[in-house]
């Protein structure tokens, strides 16, 4: 017992473990690579590295050469939020722990494996499963992000599996040395019982001696008694799971092996490992006569575990206090444009679910297969056309490298109809994010510009210059042993597609790297990642892949029409229906989907007479919905129009409610969500709803519309929706913006202290607000005749500046897009060179000035527009002189400023050293400048 008392009810603690002199036992190898360590405990609390946590400890002494502080839960206190708790106290004395073992017990989940009592759950994978959303049906749409070891527990996992393999596990030997100090750890002498999910324990004793017997679940006999250890995911949660029948829906969803109540806490705050002896079988029949047992072993593995575990001094990059640092996660919440994580949910939700089945093949073949295992295989190219599956199949690879311990994997999507994430600068934002967030002591790669520059580090001329230099050096890091770098649809990287390509060739040879790109047949992407021996490319069109393609279309294909509602019961016509499906699909995912969405909802005699009508092909497909569409009543089809070209021209997917207003629906429509449901619905399948956000269903589809449905979409061009879309613009934002949106009232408030109300006065103008500009340039670039009466004097343009400038600065802050809004003012008076004499050029020109000038103080203090952003502005600044009403009152002496605004417009950051040169490009767009270390750029 290392010298301790044996822990006992009420008992809480913390404590060092460091193991004294011992006799030799059979749990001694010479293989273990560590030794006894004889020289005491460590001088300093910061020695000590790993942390081993309990819920119901037992003793777990004997940690080796390693220095690890043992800490229990208080008595009767349980759940994700106690161990969060726990930790975080622990963290403070022992600052240099980096990574924890949560080992204790769990409720076993039966069915998938043979699970008995007493065998050993390790989460490979851990998912809070009570954490989420209620949707519209009254369903919990789980919003937790799994979450998996740290790459140091699962190599040795890993490395603890594979010795399995080879010997038997030491387990039982671990276990009988420990049961002859402390019999009432053995395994308990009561029957193990699985009774059915749906009979639930009857008698007001625990004790299952009442329940009726013909309920339980016929097992065969195991062989032996001795625990049996599974690998995977681990639902964690804040309450006892104790139905039979919610265990099984929720472990079916997450793939789950066991129910627990503290990894997911733990797991929010440090690197973590959890390993559950099986007590119960998360059911109503609780039997707290296996929790001893199931715990001593879950403490054996453990042992065992840590004797496989490197033994390495801490890091000086990496204190779990610093990683706390309010700094870092500032630093992390600016960073993130998007979480990958995120859009992956998403898309797999959108295209319905991923079909474990329908990408399976990838894993045996030989190209995959080389480029996962070969050292000197870095980068796999994934081409095919479009609606090949491309983007399932990556969301396939994610998985199933997830579930390997010890992968560091980041990965990014990028979406041509969304400009949040269709350009390179994205792509590295996505991936820094999920690298940092899944091993902090990567952060000061990224604190060392932040610290200079804040959030414009991410977002100025200069940002993808800076992302790509700190990417590089992360992963270049010697503490990343190891990494995958996947990238989808690589072909819809709009903005920096060659230097995204370049950086991806300069560093694809890396032994300790690998990269996974998808993308359509392009000729750039195919120029650049020329194969060679550390390059490979698996094309979907070539005959083997395609064979394995259409096999696993005909999977999707028989699933997808198993589910299809009104023919379940009729397996003779699902296999009528498969075979023609399946001759017309041409391998491609997409096609299939598109079929079944408008099969779903007909009637069984319908189906087969309906698939016949189908053309092969997409486009035939994409040309059948565009006539099925003007096929509509008059009233309807003027409807679908404009909702169509303003879904098509939009930066960003819309909400319903910018939809209805910016498609110019009537009123009655636009301001009912369900309504304009109905007519999202009208458009046959080019278009899909998620969270209610509508979604072109897919790249290729928006093509069509642009081109060979263009006259049909856009009868008067796409420049006129442009220009129509600005005008709505600026109509919602003139009727919505106004002073104090939020109802801050205190010109102060910090806008990290700003939350969203509900409903949300901005919801409508959100959109508008950010891309208003946008939608007037390309308006003027495709030609399009534009009054120009709109940016003359007392245009809409000079009317919106003058009465709503402001509310437009802090709405811009409200949504986090001051930097889209200084990009606006740019390039709005670039639209305006050749009108010079205006006032309204003018204006412009100085509503630009104003903006840069007073950028940061509204960015952080949106109320701030009012106050020091027009008293510390020109005298003569044309918006002070328009807004002065809107100047605190409260303030009686002015600070004496400038009459007119200074030379200097904008400060370029970045050299923490004295400029050495500057020089500009010949075209005047750049600015380069050197110091004797680095060379910057901007713009």
């Amino acid at each position: 017992m290392n010298g301790r008392q044996p822990w006992h009810e009420g008992h809480a603690e913390a404590s060092s473990s460091h193991p004294p002199k011992r006799r030799k036992t059979a749990y001694d190898d010479p293989e273990d690579g560590v030794h006894d360590s004889r020289n005491g405990s460590p001088a300093s609390n910061d020695q000590y590295t790993n942390a081993w946590i309990c819920a119901l400890p037992i003793e777990m002494a004997a940690a080796r050469g390693h220095n690890i502080v043992i800490a229990c839960l208080p008595i009767g206190q349980y759940g994700t939020n106690n161990a969060a708790s726990v930790l975080t106290h622990l963290i403070r004395t022992f600052p240099s722990i980096r990574l924890g073992l949560m080992v204790g017990i769990g409720g076993g989940v039966p069915g998938k494996v043979d699970m008995r009592l007493g065998d050993v759950v390790v989460g490979t994978r851990v998912v809070q499963y009570d954490l989420g959303k209620i949707i519209g049906d009254g369903q919990i749409q789980r919003t937790a992000i799994p979450k998996s070891p740290h790459h140091l527990l699962g190599t040795a996992v890993s490395s603890l599996q594979a010795r399995h393999e080879r010997d038997s596990s030491r387990i039982p030997l671990i276990l009988e040395e420990k049961f002859d100090k402390h019999s009432q750890y053995r395994r308990p002498t009561t029957a193990d019982c699985l009774f059915s999910s749906t009979y639930e324990h009857t008698s007001p004793s625990p004790s299952c001696d009442g329940c009726d017997r013909s309920k339980l679940v016929p097992r065969n006999r195991r062989s032996t008694d001795n625990p049996v250890i599974h690998y995977g995911t681990i639902a964690s949660g804040n309450q006892v799971m104790r139905n039979g029948i919610q265990r099984d829906n929720i472990a079916r969803q997450l793939d789950a092996n066991c129910f627990e109540m503290e990894a997911a806490g733990l797991m929010d705050i440090l690197p973590c490992l959890p390993i559950r002896g099986i007590c119960d079988y998360s059911d109503s029949h609780k039997n707290k006569e296996w929790q001893r047992y199931a715990a001593a072993a879950a403490a054996a593995y453990t042992r065992e575990l840590v004797a496989v575990l490197p033994v390495a001094d801490v890091p000086n990059s990496y204190k779990l206090s610093s990683v706390q640092d309010d700094g870092d996660k500032q630093c992390l919440k600016d960073l993130r444009e998007t979480d990958p994580r995120d859009d992956k949910t998403r898309i797999q939700d959108t295209k319905g679910g991923l079909l474990r089945d329908s990408y399976r093949w990838i894993l045996d073949n030989d190209d995959f297969q080389q480029w996962r295992d070969n050292p000197q295989s870095q980068l796999l190219w994934i081409k095919g056309d479009p609606g090949k599956g491309k983007t399932m199949l990556l969301c396939g690879i994610i998985d199933e490298l997830e579930k390997e311990s010890g992968n560091r994997l980041s990965y990014f999507f990028c979406q041509a109809t969304d400009s949040r994430i269709n350009n390179a600068t994205a792509v590295l934002r996505g991936l820094i994010y999920l690298l940092i967030d899944q091993q902090p002591s990567l952060m000061p790669h990224v604190r060392k510009r932040y610290d200079r520059a804040g959030k414009g580090l991410f977002e100025d001329v200069n940002a993808w210059w800076a992302l790509s230099d700190i990417l590089v050096n992360i992963l270049q890091d010697p503490n990343l042993t190891s990494a995958f770098l996947i990238i989808d649809a690589l072909d819809e990287c709009e903005t920096g597609l060659s230097m995204l390509l370049d950086l991806i060739v300069q560093h694809s040879s890396s032994a300790r790297l690998k990269w996974l790109i998808s993308s359509r047949n392009k000729a750039e992407i195919e120029q650049k990642l020329r194969v060679d021996t550390s390059r490979a490319r698996l094309s979907l069109e070539l005959k083997h892949n395609a064979e394995c393609v259409s096999q696993a279309v005909d999977t999707y294909i028989r699933h997808s029409v198993s589910q299809m509602p009104k023919i379940q019961d009729d397996q003779g016509l699902q296999d009528e229906l498969c075979a023609v499906i399946q001759q017309k699909a041409n391998q491609t995912f997409l096609w299939v989907s598109l079929v079944i969405k408008e099969l779903n909802d007909m009637e069984s005699w319908e189906v087969l007479q309906t698939v016949d009508k189908i053309p092969s092909g997409l486009k035939k497909v994409y040309g059948r919905m565009t006539r099925n569409i003007q096929q509509l009543r008059p009233g309807c089809l003027e409807l679908c129009r404009p909702l169509l070209s303003t879904v098509c021209t939009a930066y960003r997917p819309l909400s319903l409610h910018e939809l209805g207003i910016l498609s110019g629906l009537p009123i009655e429509i636009s301001r009912k969500p369900q309504s304009v449901k109905r007519i999202v619905a009208m458009c046959g399948s080019f278009l899909t709803i998620r969270d209610d956000s509508v979604y072109i269903v897919h790249q290729s589809a928006k093509e069509y519309l642009a081109t060979e449905a263009c006259r049909v979409i856009f009868p008067a061009g796409d420049g006129k929706v442009h220009y129509f879309t600005f005008l709505r613009s600026l109509q919602i934002m003139s009727e919505t913006l106004r002073r104090d949106m939020y109802d801050l009232h205190h010109p102060g408030t910090s806008i990290d202290d700003v939350s969203q109300p509900e409903p949300d006065p901005l919801a409508s103008a959100r959109y508008s607000c950010i891309y208003w500009v946008d939608h007037l340039s390309d308006a003027i670039s495709r030609k399009t005749t534009i009054p120009i009466e709109d940016v003359r004097d007392n245009g809409r343009v000079h009317q919106f500046l003058r009465k709503n400038y402001l509310y437009w600065l802090e709405a811009l802050s409200l949504s986090r897009g001051m930097p889209e809004g200084v990009v606006a003012m740019t390039k709005l008076e670039i639209l305006l060179e050749g009108h010079d004499g205006l006032y309204s050029v003018e204006l412009v020109r100085d509503a630009r000035r104003f903006i840069l000038h007073n950028r940061w103080i509204i960015e952080n203090a949106p109320l701030q527009a009012y106050t020091s952003a027009l008293i510390f502005s020109p005298a003569r600044s044309l918006i002070r002189k328009l807004y002065e009403d809107e100047e605190p009152k409260w303030i009686t002496k002015k600070p004496t400023v400038e009459w007119h605004w200074g030379p200097c417009i904008q400060t370029l950051e970045g050299h923490a050293d004295g400029v050495e040169a500057v020089a500009f490009s010949p075209d005047s767009h750049f600015l380069a400048s050197a110091t004797k270390k680095t060379l910057g750029s901007g713009i």
